[in-house]
């Protein structure tokens, strides 16, 4: 009954973290599903330090769904360096990339005119 009336504002980036504290305080404990929500706001409003940051709080482990999506962002914004940092990341944190978050890298790279690059992933 409670994570009904948390769970929506996770999409309101104004009012992320506090829904993370609320929901501490009702003592529902945020998971990997709360924390990719969350995270996929941020991301979707441009929001990508954020995100990141959000990131390096997590409680719990981050999953390939959580790393991709800051991947995605940064390609986005063709902040390759970071979105590789995010790779490296991923894998240390025994997250396995899948073909979506090698095919975003590949096409961050081939939009920014780094096809080379690219190319070695592939």
């Amino acid at each position: 009954m409670v994570e009904m009336k948390v769970i929506p504002n996770l999409y309101h980036t104004q009012h992320s973290y506090g829904s993370l504290d609320e929901m501490a305080t009702k003592g529902i404990k945020a998971d990997v599903f709360t924390y990719n929500s969350l995270i996929g706001g941020f991301c979707s409003a441009g929001r990508w330090d954020d995100g990141a940051q959000l990131l390096r709080d997590m409680i719990t482990n981050p999953d390939t769904i959580t790393c991709t999506s800051l991947i995605y962002g940064f390609c986005n914004e063709k902040r390759l360096d970071e979105a590789n940092q995010m790779m490296e990341l991923m894998v240390t944190k025994g997250c396995d990339p899948n073909i979506v978050t090698f095919n975003i890298l590949i096409n961050g790279y081939c939009k920014a005119k780094r096809v080379d690059e690219g190319m070695r992933l592939f």
